[in-house]
C-alpha cells in the first residue's frame, strides 16, 4: 500500500488499486505479465516500492527492473533503473549494489532480500531487509538498516514478527518528512509501524489501519461474513471420512448441459476447460467457482451435478442452470462450484464456507511440522489457498500428492495435485491439523493388524493414528516365516526338491 496525497495504491498480485479518498472511486491497472504461478500473473509479488517522480508513478522491482504508469494511467511501462538494489552474484550473492538517483551503495548481506526505501533530507539511506537465515520469530530477522552517504551504517531499527501470521509480507514508505513507515500483517489485519529517531525497534504499532485484508489468490474478505475471520471448527469426523468426502467431489461426474455455460450473462469467468467444453459432454470434478461452497452435501451422493443446480427462471417459468464455476475473483450469483478453502471446508463436514485465514487463525487447528503429515492433515497459507495432504510420493525427493479446488488455468476444479515440499516452504504454507485428530484418546481401535516388514500395528478408526505398536514375532511354518501375532508372511527360499515331480 502506498498513499499520496488523498490517493491510496493498493498491490494485489496482478494489479494495482488507485483509490481517491474524496470520491470514494476505485479504478484498476493490470501489472506487466511478466511472471505467473499455475497460470496466474504475480508480477504483484515482486513489487519492492513505488515512486513518485514528476507526477508518475514508478514500480521498482528487484527481479523485472522499473515500471512507470503511462500519461493515461492505463498501463505500464519499461523505463531506466534510477531506484534499485540488485543482489550482486545472484540470489547466492553477498553484495546489494543499491541505487536512489545519482548516489550508489554497495553493502554487504549475505543471504538476505532487501530494497532501498529512500533517502532523507541529509543524504541516509533507508533499506529494508529481510535475513534469510533467520526465522519470522527471531528479533532480527526483519529490519530497517540507515545508511550515511558514504556507505557508512549509522543505525539498525528492528520489526518484531514473532507474532505475526506467516512470514511478513511487508511494505516500507519513506514519507516527505523522512520519516519511515512500515505496513505489515499482524494476523488477519493490516498494522502500520512508525521508526521514531532515536528508538532502536519500531515493534509497537502506531496504530491500526481499518480492518481489510490482502488482496490475493481468494480476496476472501468480501464474502466473509461482516468482514471478521471466524475460527474454522471443530472437525468431528473421521480421516477415512474426510477422504471420502475429498474423493467424492473430486470424482463427480456429471453432464455440462446448456445453461452451465451463462458465465457472460452471470458476470463470471469460466472455468479453464469448460470455455470450450461440448454441451452435454460427461465433465468430472466440481468446478472452481471463488466464494461458494457447493460441495460435498451438494452435489454429490449420486445426483449429478447439473440437475441438482437446476431452478426456475422467474421470467418463463423454464428449468434453468446455474454457471458451471467461476474463476473472478468475485462473488457471483448464479454460479455454482467450490473454491480452496470451501472444498477442505466441505471435506471436514462444515455446515458453512471456510476461509484459508479461518483455518489459519482457529483454536481447533495445530501447527505441525511437514515430517508428521497424514493424511487429510491441512496445508494452508493464509489469504492465499488451502489443500488436504493425501501422501507423500517420494519422501527422499519431497513430492506429495494433495486433494484441492485450485484455479490454475488448466484445471480450475477439484483435483488431486503433485506438489513438492520446497515450493510450498519457499513460499510460506503451514501445515495444521484438527485438534480432535490430534488429542484423539483412540477409544475406537480396528480389529486387524496393519503391517509392513517390520512391524505391525491397530489404527485408531478416528485419526489414523497407530497403537499396539510392536515388531513381528516370526516362526517357522511350512518353509515361510509367519508372524504370530499379525499374519504377516516373511518368505524363504523353498528346496527345489519339494516342487520336483515325485515330491508333491
Amino acid at each position: 500500500m502506498y498513499a499520496s496525497g488523498k490517493t491510496i495504491y493498493v498491490l494485489s498480485r496482478d494489479r494495482l488499486y488507485m483509490i481517491d479518498l474524496d470520491t470514494k472511486v476505485r479504478t484498476e491497472v493490470t501489472f506487466p505479465y511478466e511472471t505467473k504461478d499455475e497460470g496466474q500473473n504475480i508480477f504483484g509479488l515482486f513489487v519492492n516500492d513505488i515512486l513518485e517522480a514528476e507526477d508518475k508513478l514508478i514500480l521498482v522491482t528487484e527481479v523485472y527492473g522499473n515500471y512507470i504508469l503511462n500519461k493515461g494511467g492505463t498501463a505500464f511501462e519499461k523505463v531506466p533503473t534510477e531506484h534499485s538494489a540488485i543482489r550482486e552474484g545472484g540470489l547466492g550473492g553477498k553484495t546489494f549494489c543499491v541505487k536512489v538517483g545519482d548516489q550508489h551503495w554497495d553493502l554487504e548481506a549475505d543471504n538476505a532480500y532487501g530494497y532501498p526505501i529512500g533517502k532523507n533530507a541529509d543524504g541516509d539511506l533507508f533499506m529494508y531487509l529481510l535475513d534469510l537465515n533467520l526465522s519470522v520469530g527471531d528479533k532480527n530477522y526483519c529490519r530497517i538498516l540507515r545508511y550515511s552517504p558514504d556507505g557508512t551504517m549509522k543505525a539498525i531499527s528492528t520489526v518484531d514478527t514473532s507474532k505475526w501470521a506467516h512470514t511478513p509480507r511487508m511494505f516500507a514508505h519513506m514519507a516527505e518528512d523522512g520519516k519511515v513507515y512500515v505496513l505489515g500483517l499482524y494476523a488477519d489485519k493490516f498494522i502500520v509501524y512508525k521508526l521514531e529517531v532515536g528508538k532502536a525497534d519500531i515493534s509497537e504499532p502506531e496504530r491500526p489501519l481499518p480492518e481489510m485484508d490482502m488482496d490475493a489468490c481468494e480476496q476472501e474478505a468480501t464474502y466473509r461474513e461482516g468482514g471478521e475471520t471466524k475460527s474454522a471448527p471443530n472437525v468431528t469426523l473421521s480421516r477415512s471420512t474426510v477422504q471420502t468426502r475429498a474423493l467424492g467431489m473430486i470424482n463427480l461426474t456429471w453432464t455440462f448441459a446448456n445453461g452451465n455455460n451463462r458465465w457472460a450473462e452471470y458476470g463470471a469467468t469460466a472455468p479453464a476447460g469448460l470455455a470450450s467444453a461440448a454441451l452435454n459432454s460427461t465433465q468430472t470434478g466440481i468446478p472452481y467457482c471463488w466464494g461458494k461452497m457447493n460441495g460435498y452435501a451438494t452435489v454429490t451422493g449420486g445426483t449429478k451435478f447439473s440437475s441438482i443446480v437446476t431452478t426456475v427462471d422467474p421470467n418463463n417459468n423454464t428449468k434453468r442452470l446455474y454457471a458451471a464455476g467461476n474463476v473472478a475473483s468475485a462473488t457471483k450469483a448464479n454460479t455454482i462450484g467450490v473454491d480452496c478453502a470451501s472444498f477442505a471446508a466441505s471435506a471436514y463436514g462444515y455446515s458453512s464456507l471456510a476461509t484459508t485465514s479461518d483455518f489459519y487463525s482457529s483454536s481447533y487447528f495445530s501447527t505441525i511440522n511437514m515430517s508428521n503429515l497424514i493424511r487429510m492433515d491441512l496445508i494452508v497459507k493464509p489469504n492465499w489457498h488451502a489443500m488436504l495432504f493425501k501422501e507423500y510420493t517420494s519422501t527422499s525427493a519431497g513430492t506429495l500428492n494433495t486433494y484441492e479446488s485450485t484455479k490454475d488455468n488448466v484445471n480450475d476444479k477439484t483435483i488431486i495435485k503433485s506438489r513438492t515440499l520446497s515450493n510450498l516452504n519457499s513460499t510460506g504454507y503451514s501445515y495444521k491439523r484438527p485438534n480432535s485428530w490430534k488429542n484423539c484418546n483412540h477409544s475406537s481401535i480396528s480389529s486387524s493388524y496393519s503391517y509392513n516388514d517390520s512391524q505391525h500395528w491397530k489404527s485408531c478408526l478416528f485419526c489414523d493414528a497407530k497403537t499396539n505398536l510392536g515388531n513381528h514375532s516370526l516362526y517357522l511354518q511350512n518353509d515361510v516365516y509367519r508372524c504370530s501375532v499379525c499374519g504377516y508372511i516373511q518368505w524363504t527360499q523353498v528346496p527345489i526338491s519339494s516342487v520336483l515331480p515325485g515330491n508333491q
